[in-house]
């Protein structure tokens, strides 16, 4: 029969043990979701809306790990300051130790807050949006191609009506009707084009073009 004391730590081993496991499952998922992400932009040489989505499972999680662990080698390099016996690193002079721990706490805290502004918060803040996209029409309209990713990475620049200066991802497909669309009109025609996109991530979700 266990002890009080063994109950405990055997409570303890069990949630332990079953966070491992929740841990590993979310992590198989993500990288699961991630695959499909890649996958999704292969086969379709832009991948939109479903790759922020599908991506959006592991950028949260390493979000996480990243604010998770800057914070603890911060907290660490403080005490660091205050006690002098703590956060000695192997064969480092102390003063140094203490900068590491500052430095890569600061660095991971401000990358993990960054990440999780761009690929986290983006993304849920365009959930609004999905139904309603923003538009924008455009005028002046050039694409440009990356020569080094053959044909799957295409920016498209324009003028709004307002003035303001704008540049969306978009592609393959976009390129192709946009070659068509030059070669019907001729070298001077100018094209305009209507482009759909969600605000925060900026993700296009429909595109019109048409000759000025």
């Amino acid at each position: 029969m266990m002890s009080e004391q063994e109950k405990i730590l055997h409570g303890k081993s069990e949630k332990l043990r079953l966070g491992q496991w929740l841990l590993l499952l979310y992590v198989a998922v993500a990288f699961v979701l991630v695959l499909a992400a890649l996958a999704v932009h292969t086969l379709t040489q832009s991948g939109g809306i479903v790759q922020v989505y599908l991506f959006l499972p592991a950028a949260a999680g390493l979000s996480a790990v990243l604010i998770g662990g800057g914070i603890l080698f911060f907290g660490e390099g403080v005490k660091a300051v205050r006690s002098p016996g703590l956060a000695h690193i192997r064969h480092l002079p102390r003063g140094f130790s203490v900068v590491c721990y500052l430095a890569c706490g600061a660095a991971a805290l401000a990358f993990g807050v960054f990440l999780l502004i761009t690929t986290v918060a983006a993304p849920l803040g365009d959930i609004a949006y999905l139904n309603r996209p923003e538009i924008v029409e455009l005028s002046q309209v050039e694409l440009e191609l990356d020569n080094w990713s053959d044909a799957t990475n295409v920016s498209m620049k324009g003028i709004a009506d307002d003035g303001r200066d704008y540049e969306f991802n978009v592609g393959d497909k976009v390129y192709e009707q946009w070659t068509a669309l030059e070669s019907s009109g001729g070298a001077e025609t100018k094209n305009g084009a209507r482009i759909s996109y969600l605000p925060y991530t900026r993700t296009v979700v429909g595109v019109e073009l048409w000759e000025e």
